[in-house]
């Protein structure tokens, strides 16, 4: 419980610097730090689509159809791929165990 209570923190700061990254200069500052920050060694996974699903930016190539379409904490395993990786991987998201 305390690692996921960890996690969820971590996870939660990081949205609220990336909201305030859109709330200085809207869609294009955002943009420009999340390529920053989805570009560092061990990046976290990052991803900005618009309305219909289409990636505008980040680290993430494709990713499970549906998994964008929830709002909020995904607690079941989906598949993703990062950038210039070959095979699909698989992400506990929201849940340590």
């Amino acid at each position: 419980r305390m690692l996921t209570a960890q996690t969820q923190e971590t996870i939660n700061d990081e949205v609220l610097g990336l909201a305030r990254a859109y709330q200085r200069g809207g869609l294009p500052v955002l943009v420009r730090v999340v390529e920053n920050r989805s570009r560092q060694p061990g990046a976290n996974l990052y991803l900005i689509a618009d309305a219909n699903g289409q990636i505008l930016t980040g680290n993430v190539q494709s990713l499970e159809p549906g998994v964008i379409e929830t709002e909020g904490w995904t607690t079941e395993p989906f598949s993703y791929q990062r950038f210039g990786e070959g095979e699909l991987d698989r992400l506990r998201s929201g849940a340590t165990d």
